[in-house]
C-alpha cells in the first residue's frame, strides 16, 4: 500500500546483522594477517604503524598488536632525532587517550602508555597526572587508572602528602572505593610514621583513621571497602621467624635434627641458621622441608654426620636475631627430649598491643557493638566484633566469640564453610593454649570431637607422637607432612577423601581412618612408599566394598603392613 512504511521481519534483521558481523570479521582477519606478514618480514615501517593503529582503534585489547607497535618504536629510537621521537610519542599519547575512551579499563592501553612515557625523550608527567584525574572523575574505582597513577606520581615527584589528601577527596566523594582505601593504606605509614618505628603508624594518625573508617561503615554498614580497610588497620604485625621447636634423633651414622619455625622460610636458600653440636658449629648442613619441596616451610630436617655414643650430646640452633634454642640427647637414648623455645612458652596467637593500642581496640569494639544493635544481621559488623574480641582477650570473650560465629553462619550461610574454618582455628588455638598453660604432654595430643573442619598451627603439633583427631569434620589434611615425629594417627569418623602427604611421615606406624570417605584403591596406593606403617584400620570406608580380597590387595600395596582392620 502506498504511504505505508515497510517493516523488515526480525528474521531479515538478524540475517543482515549476521552478514554485517561476518564482513567485519573478515576485514579484521585480513588486516591481522597483513600485520603479522609484515612483522614476519621485519617491515617495521610507517605502513605497519598505520595498520596497527587502524586495528587497535576498533579493538584496543589486542595485546599482541601493542607489542608489535612497541617494536616499531624501539626501531625508530635509533633512526629518528629526539625532536622527531617526541612528536611521535606525543601523537601516540593522543591515540592512546582515544583508545581509553573506547575502553578505560584496557590493560594493554595503560601498559602501552607506560611504555611510551618511559621511552619518550621529554615526557610531560604533570599532563598525565591530569589525565588520571580526568579518568578518575569519570570512574573513581578504575583500578587500572589508580595503578597507572602511582607510576606517574613516582616520576612526577608528587609528595606522599598530596596523594594522601587526594585519597581523602575520593573517599569523601564515595566511601565505596576499594582502590582509594588501598592506596591510602600504602601512603599512611609514609605520611604519618611512628617516631619509634618508621614501618608503623603514629598513634594520633591511627586514631583519626579509625574515626574516618567508622564514619564510612556507620554511613553504609553493608559496604565492604571500609570494613577491609579497618581490618588492615587492626591487622597483625608480621612475625619474625624464630625456632619454636628442636629435637634430635640418633642415627647409625649421626644425628637427625628436626626444626619447627614460627613462619615459613626456605632454609635451602637462607644461611642465617647456625647449628652447634657440643658447642662446635656444624657447617654445610643440607636442609630438607617436610614435603621435600623447594618452597618455604614451617618444618625442616637435616642430618649431622657426627656419631654420638657414650656421651651426652648438646644440640643448639640459633636463627639470626633470635635467642638460641637447645636440646640434649642423653647417652644411650635414641632421641632427645624435644624442646620448645622460651619465646613461645605461652603460645601467643595474637599481637601484644601497647596500652594505647589496646585502648583503641576497646573503643572500636564498643563502636561496633553499638552498630550491631542496629544492624543485627550484618555479617561485616559481626565478623569485625569477632576479630576485635580475639585480638583483645581470647579467653575473656571466648563464649561470646563462638556464639557470634554461630550467629553469622546463620546470617551468611553461603560462606558457612569459611566461618566453620575460622571457628576451627580459634578452637585449636584455645586448646593448645590451655594445654601449654596446664603443662600437658604435647607428645600425646587429643584434639578429637572439637568440630574441626580444618587444622591450623601445624608448627605447634610437631612434638606429637600420638595425635587423635577423631570425630571431627576433616575432609583433607594437606599439611599432614609437617608431623615429622608422628607414630600414631587416629582420624576415625571424619570425612577424609584423600591420603596426600601421609607417606612423608618417616616414623608413622599406626594409622586409623575408620568411617571416612576413602573410595578407591588409588588413595591407598599413596601409602605404598611408606616403609614404616605396620597397622592400618580402614573399616567403614567405601573402598572396603571394592570387589575382590581387600585385605590381600592392601597388603600388596603397603609392603610394611602387618595388620589391617577392615
Amino acid at each position: 500500500m502506498h504511504g505505508v512504511l515497510k517493516v523488515k521481519s526480525s528474521a531479515q534483521q538478524e540475517a543482515e546483522k549476521r552478514k554485517e558481523r561476518q564482513e567485519k570479521a573478515e576485514k579484521f582477519k585480513k588486516l591481522t594477517r597483513k600485520i603479522f606478514d609484515k612483522r614476519k618480514c621485519n617491515e617495521l615501517d610507517d605502513e605497519l604503524m598505520s595498520l596497527t593503529e587502524k586495528l587497535l582503534s576498533s579493538n584496543p585489547d589486542f595485546n599482541t598488536i601493542w607489542n608489535i607497535r612497541k617494536e616499531i618504536f624501539l626501531k625508530l629510537k635509533d633512526e629518528r632525532s629526539e625532536e622527531e621521537l617526541n612528536d611521535l610519542y606525543s601523537n601516540e599519547l593522543r591515540f592512546l587517550q582515544s583508545c581509553l575512551h573506547v575502553n578505560p579499563k584496557s590493560y594493554g592501553v595503560w601498559e602501552h602508555r607506560r611504555f611510551s612515557l618511559q621511552n619518550m625523550p621529554s615526557p610531560d608527567w604533570k599532563n598525565d597526572l591530569k589525565l588520571c584525574n580526568q579518568f578518575l572523575m569519570y570512574d573513581s574505582r578504575n583500578f587500572h587508572c589508580w595503578d597507572y597513577r602511582r607510576f606517574v606520581v613516582k616520576n612526577a615527584e608528587v609528595s606522599s602528602q598530596d596523594e594522601f589528601d587526594f585519597t581523602m577527596k575520593k573517599i569523601s566523594e564515595n566511601f565505596s572505593n576499594y582502590s582509594a582505601w588501598h592506596y591510602r593504606s600504602k601512603l599512611l605509614p609514609l605520611v604519618h610514621p611512628d617516631p619509634e618505628n618508621k614501618s608503623k603508624i603514629g598513634e594520633t594518625a591511627l586514631l583519626k583513621e579509625f574515626e574516618l573508617v567508622q564514619n564510612a561503615f556507620f554511613t553504609d554498614p553493608n559496604d565492604q571497602s571500609a570494613w577491609f580497610y579497618q581490618r588492615w588497620l587492626l591487622g597483625r604485625e608480621e612475625r619474625k621467624a624464630e625456632v619454636l621447636y628442636l629435637s634430635a634423633r640418633k642415627l647409625p651414622d649421626g644425628l637427625k635434627l628436626i626444626l619447627s619455625l614460627s613462619k615459613q622460610i626456605n632454609l635451602q636458600r637462607e644461611d642465617h641458621l647456625q647449628v652447634y653440636v657440643n658447642d662446635v658449629e656444624i657447617n654445610g648442613l643440607v636442609w630438607k622441608s617436610s614435603d621435600e619441596s623447594e618452597l618455604p616451610s614451617y618444618v625442616w630436617t637435616t642430618k649431622v654426620d657426627q656419631s654420638i655414643e657414650a656421651q651426652d650430646c648438646s644440640v643448639k640452633a640459633i636463627l639470626a636475631g633470635c635467642d638460641a634454642i637447645e636440646c640434649t640427647l642423653v647417652a644411650g637414648a635414641d632421641e632427645s627430649s624435644w624442646h620448645w623455645s622460651q619465646a613461645e612458652s605461652n603460645l601467643i596467637f595474637r599481637d601484644n598491643h601497647t596500652a594505647a593500642k589496646t585502648t583503641v581496640l576497646e573503643n572500636e569494639l564498643d563502636s561496633c557493638k553499638l552498630l550491631l544493635e542496629e544492624e543485627t544481621e550484618n555479617k561485616w559488623v559481626m565478623l569485625t566484633v569477632i576479630f576485635l574480641m580475639r585480638a583483645l582477650d581470647p579467653v575473656k570473650y571466648k563464649d561470646e566469640t563462638y556464639a557470634l560465629l554461630s550467629r553469622v553462619m546463620e546470617c551468611d550461610s553461603m560462606r558457612k564453610e569459611y566461618y566453620r574454618d575460622l571457628r576451627s582455628r580459634y578452637k585449636l588455638e584455645d586448646e593448645l593454649r590451655r594445654k601449654k598453660r596446664e603443662k600437658e604432654n604435647f607428645e600425646i595430643l587429643d584434639l578429637g570431637n572439637m568440630e574441626l573442619s580444618a587444622v591450623y598451627h601445624w608448627q605447634y603439633l610437631i612434638a606429637s607422637k600420638t595425635l587423635k583427631l577423631a570425630g571431627n569434620q576433616l575432609k583433607m589434611l594437606p599439611s599432614v607432612h609437617l608431623l615429622q615425629n608422628a607414630i600414631s594417627l587416629n582420624l576415625d569418623d571424619n570425612q577424609l577423601c584423600n591420603l596426600d602427604g601421609f607417606s612423608k611421615l618417616p616414623y608413622l606406624e599406626e594409622l586409623s581412618i575408620r568411617r571416612n570417605c576413602i573410595k578407591t584403591l588409588d588413595e591407598l596406593k599413596k601409602l605404598q612408599s611408606s616403609t614404616t606403617i605396620k597397622h592400618i584400620s580402614i573399616s567403614g570406608n567405601p573402598v572396603c566394598n571394592v570387589i575382590g580380597t581387600i585385605e590381600e590387595t592392601v597388603k600388596d600395596i603397603i609392603p610394611s603392613l602387618q595388620t589391617l582392620g577392615i
